[in-house]
């Protein structure tokens, strides 16, 4: 079953505190089996946290990159990623290339800024649930 956010469901979670868009996040990456960044003619888009640590940035779906692609980000594009391929190629690229994740990054706000190993972890117990 496909799923699209209603625009005020795009309205609370862009307000919403980090704990909730990231539970959020973790629930619907896991129900519809892909996530979302942004790329543009260069590659995918990383951005930094305040230390200067690269983090990729990451959506639950293509509404909530197409909100955020602004500023930093005003030219990139919403592109899928399925969550197989995330989960077993792009976190171990994380890991090696030391980059966080910045799960749900606003105009507001960088996001959740998370260790690989962590979104791995809570995806993974996320989608026990669905077996």
């Amino acid at each position: 079953m496909t799923w699209t956010p209603n625009d005020k469901e795009i309205e609370t979670l862009i307000t919403a505190e980090f704990q909730k868009r990231y539970e959020y996040f973790i629930h619907k990456v896991s129900d519809q089996g892909q996530l979302w960044s942004l790329r543009d003619e260069g590659g995918w888009r990383l951005m930094s946290d305040n230390s200067g640590k690269e983090c990729i940035p990451l959506w639950p779906h293509e509404k909530y990159a197409k909100f955020s692609a602004t500023g930093i980000f005003s030219g990139s594009k919403p592109q899928p990623i399925s969550l197989d391929e995330f989960m077993n190629k792009w976190i171990t690229g994380m890991i090696k290339d030391g980059r966080f994740a910045a799960v749900f990054p606003t105009s507001n706000d960088k996001g959740i800024l998370i260790l690989p190993q962590k979104l791995l972890g809570d995806l993974e117990a996320e989608r026990e649930k669905y077996k």
